[in-house]
């Protein structure tokens, strides 16, 4: 980085800087005369990049040093519609949206309390073709149990000039894909746990819009369904209950277990 000092008046300073190519003009507002000694103003060390495309997110970590050890904060001075910036790491992030093709300028600030460091440069936006959508899960958590009927959820959006998501598909291991209830930006599916085997199963997801299909999302579950065991009970044997009771829980303890007592009721026939 190339610099020089030139005092406009108490308390202002102006830096012209060509950093990594990029020229971009540094302006320090301080509370007294810099150059001089005393606290020192914060460094952009960074460079922004300078184009961007519509419907892709750009970002820019601005990143800057203070020799004083003092605790920084970014802000934003000039900047296109919908662009942020988080105010304690400098991460700068927007999406170009439809109709923000062209240059825009941007001025991003640093300040350590005492003084405020600029940094202006411009971004060309050009048309691009949008991302495909982004499909995830918000429920279950990933590695959840599950039993009997589970509703899978989550969201879906489509990137800013790009087609409507046209459905959304659900497979569950190695099955087939299956269409989900979609619902503005929100998708549901009904899983039925009970016709497979307990144990570790994995959910997929993905969306579709009219260029193809996104990236898939996936969770991991874990089945804990009862078993269901019959046990036939001849009552007219009348045989006693403990080998039945002992197999009820021979069963019970190799996992949660539904057990369906059948009487089995015979007349006995007379003779005559």
């Amino acid at each position: 980085m190339r610099g020089h000092c030139h005092i406009s008046g108490p308390g202002r300073v102006r830096f012209a800087v060509a950093a990594f190519g990029v020229l971009s003009t540094l302006i320090i507002l301080a509370a007294g005369p810099a150059c001089a000694g005393g606290p020192l103003p914060p460094r952009i060390v960074s460079a922004p990049p300078v184009s961007a495309q519509v419907g892709h997110e750009y970002s820019y970590g601005v990143e800057a040093v203070d020799d004083d050890g003092d605790t920084l904060s970014y802000s934003l001075e000039q900047y296109p519609p919908g662009m942020v910036v988080d105010f304690r790491s400098g991460l700068l992030r927007w999406t170009p949206e439809p109709g923000q093709a062209g240059e825009f300028p941007v001025a991003v600030s640093v300040s350590d309390g005492t003084f405020r460091v600029s940094q202006s440069f411009s971004v060309t936006v050009t048309n691009g073709t949008p991302p495909p959508p982004v499909v995830r899960f918000v429920y279950p958590a990933d590695g959840a149990p599950a039993n009997r009927s589970l509703h899978l959820m989550g969201m879906v959006r489509s990137a800013p000039g790009a087609p409507a998501v046209e459905r959304v598909e659900v497979r569950i291991d190695s099955g087939p894909w299956l269409n989900a209830e979609l619902s503005g930006d929100g998708w549901s599916y009904l899983l039925d746990t009970s016709r497979s085997k307990n144990g570790p199963h994995r959910a997929y997801v993905r969306a579709a819009d009219a260029r193809g299909y996104s990236e898939t999302a996936q969770i991991n579950l874990t089945y804990d369904n009862p078993r269901y065991i019959l046990l036939d009970y001849p009552l007219t044997v009348g045989p006693p209950a403990l080998p039945f009771l002992l197999a009820a829980l021979a069963a019970m303890a190799a996992g949660p277990v539904v057990i369906y007592l059948r009487i089995l009721w015979k007349e006995r026939s007379s003779r005559r």
